[in-house]
């Protein structure tokens, strides 16, 4: 996590350090879809990278989840090719885009989202997932520990791990009501603490501490 990381690294006091974080970067927080009863389950993944956000361990854990649960789909929007050796059945691969409107009608089609960075800084996709009440799972050791609230607002796996990341995603697959009540759980998260406005009350204080230190 971002706030550990200056700790330890650094060697500053706890008491010295504080995670602002970052707004939604959506404007308006967006009205929550409405999935279709007959929609089959689906995962999303956003990043043009492919192995830095951890694209091929989240498709080589899918397909082991898709062994269990026939039918789940996995909306990859990265750059390719994607490498031969990586299992690709389940999976629509969708070329990066800035058109909004794409990316937005992706978050409406998924049940949850997945982040399985090497090297993440913040996450805004996390934040905008969360804000169309999706649960998110995550990684240790990067800065989603601070958006992503473990059994609360989503699953934060070790990273590089496949099975682990398998089991997060056939765990939260097969359990709609844990998806509802996490997915609650984060848009409130991101109502709360990560609007702009939000942002700015915490920032100014903390500038104010600081420099009265």
């Amino acid at each position: 996590m971002t706030r550990q990381s200056v700790i330890a690294d650094y060697g500053i006091s706890p008491q010295r350090v504080t995670a602002v974080g970052g707004g939604l970067s959506l404007g308006a927080l967006p009205e929550l879809p409405t999935r279709r009863p007959d929609a089959p389950l689906t995962v999303l993944f956003i990043g043009a990278e492919l192995r830095r956000k951890g694209g091929d361990v989240l498709l080589q854990a899918f397909a082991r989840t898709r062994a269990e649960l026939a039918g789940v789909r996995l909306l990859c929007l990265t750059r390719g090719p994607i490498p031969p050796e990586l299992p690709l059945d389940g999976v629509e691969v969708i070329a990066p885009t800035w058109d909004r409107e794409i990316i937005l009608g992706l978050f409406r089609r998924a049940d949850l989202l997945v982040l399985p960075s090497r090297l993440e800084t913040w996450g805004d996709v996390l934040l905008e997932a969360m804000a169309f009440g999706l649960p998110c799972i995550g990684v240790s050791g990067q800065a989603m520990g601070e958006i992503v609230e473990h059994e609360r607002t989503g699953l934060i796996v070790p990273p590089d791990d496949v099975p682990a990341l398998a089991a997060a995603l056939t765990r939260l697959l097969r359990d709609p009501a844990l998806r509802q009540t996490w997915g609650s759980a984060g848009r409130r998260r991101v109502e709360t603490l990560f609007t702009w406005d939000e942002v700015v009350d915490r920032f100014a204080p903390a500038i104010e501490r600081a420099s009265q230190r």
